[in-house]
């Protein structure tokens, strides 16, 4: 088989350097301290309630598979 055109010679890739400046933290960002706080809101949150609310979940997911499935 013969080549109708000829093929284009890709351009030489341009590797870009830029000098890497490390900034300070925004004065936004959580701190350590901020994140212990939530996590400890989060360890409150009873075991049962939990368990309900994967439960809940799971079944959402089952329905959606099988209507997926079904259709």
């Amino acid at each position: 088989m013969t080549k109708t055109q000829p093929l284009m010679a890709a351009p030489e890739p341009k590797v870009y350097t830029a000098p890497v400046k490390v900034t300070a933290a925004p004065a936004d960002a959580p701190d350590k301290a901020s994140l212990t706080e939530v996590f400890n809101m989060l360890d409150t949150i009873p075991m049962p309630v939990c368990w309900i609310i994967f439960e809940i979940s799971a079944i959402t997911l089952l329905i959606q598979i099988w209507n997926y499935l079904s259709s």
